[in-house]
C-alpha cells in the first residue's frame, strides 16, 4: 500500500499520512473515463427540481438538467421521468473543469418523432401534408404530428420571361422592354405563363393540404426534404 506523508513532527514522534493523496483526483479520473460523447449507464443518486444527479463513481456525480431529460415535451419535475436508484443511459454533453461539473443528457439518446418518420418512410414516397409556414420559396410542411419537412419551390418563371425579353430587345432594338415585361408578368400571375400559379409561393397559404414527394431523408441531421406535387 502506498501512502503520502503530509506532516512529520520528530519532537512529537508523529507522522501524518494520507492514502487519498496517492489515489489521484476522482474528478480527473472520471473525466478520463467519460469524455464528451461517451455513454454512461449508472444509477440516479438524487433528484432536484432543476435536474437529476447520476453516480459516476468515487463520489463524482454527473448532472442531467431538466431540459435534457426528455424529448419533445416539457416536464414539471425530473421525478416525473426518473427515480432515485434507477439505472439510466445518458451521454456526456459537457465537462467543465473549472466548476468541476459533468453535464449529461438523456433525451439526446431518445428517438424523436422525426427519427421515427425517417425510419418508416423512403425517398420517392408521395404523401399528403399540411403547409405550416410559407417564406418566399421555402415551405415548412407538417408531414406528421409534430414532424416538419422542407420544400423549396422552383424559381418563378417571371425571371425567365424577363430575361428572354431583355435578349429580344438587344437583338432587334425595336421592342418596348417595359411593356413586354409587364404583359408577361400579368400573364404569369394569371397562370398563363406556362406553369400553373398554384405552384408558386404566392398561391400557397398556411393551412393548405397539398401533395408532396419525399426527395431526401437525412437521419443524422434529422432533415426531411420534399417537392411539391400538386
Amino acid at each position: 500500500m502506498e501512502v503520502a506523508i503530509l506532516d512529520f513532527k520528530p519532537a512529537d514522534k508523529k507522522i501524518q499520512l494520507s492514502l487519498k493523496q496517492t489515489l489521484g483526483d476522482p474528478f480527473v479520473e472520471a473525466v478520463k473515463k467519460y469524455p464528451v460523447g461517451s455513454i454512461v449507464e449508472s444509477p440516479v443518486t438524487s433528484i432536484q427540481a432543476f435536474g437529476a444527479f447520476v453516480d459516476l463513481g468515487d463520489g463524482v456525480d454527473g448532472m442531467i438538467h431538466i431540459g435534457d431529460v426528455v424529448n419533445e415535451k416539457r416536464i414539471d419535475h425530473p421525478k416525473d421521468v426518473v427515480k432515485v436508484g434507477e439505472v439510466v443511459r445518458a451521454i456526456v454533453l459537457e465537462v467543465d473543469q473549472d466548476r468541476r461539473r459533468i453535464r449529461l443528457g438523456l433525451k439526446q439518446l431518445q428517438p424523436t418523432k422525426t427519427d421515427d418518420f425517417i425510419a418508416e418512410h423512403q425517398v420517392g414516397e408521395t404523401l399528403t401534408a399540411r403547409v405550416a409556414d410559407v417564406r418566399s420559396n421555402l415551405l415548412k410542411v407538417e408531414v406528421a404530428d409534430g414532424v416538419l419537412g422542407e420544400c423549396r419551390l422552383a424559381e418563378e418563371k417571371k425571371e425567365a420571361a424577363s430575361a428572354g425579353a431583355s435578349k429580344g430587345s438587344s437583338s432587334s432594338g425595336s421592342v418596348d422592354v417595359s411593356t413586354l415585361t409587364a404583359m408577361l408578368t400579368a400573364k404569369w400571375k394569371e397562370g398563363k405563363g406556362g406553369e400553373p400559379a398554384a405552384k408558386t409561393s404566392n398561391a400557397i397559404k398556411i393551412g393548405q393540404v397539398r401533395s408532396f414527394r419525399i426527395t431526401h431523408l437525412d437521419a443524422a441531421a434529422k432533415k426531411i426534404s420534399l417537392e411539391l406535387v400538386s
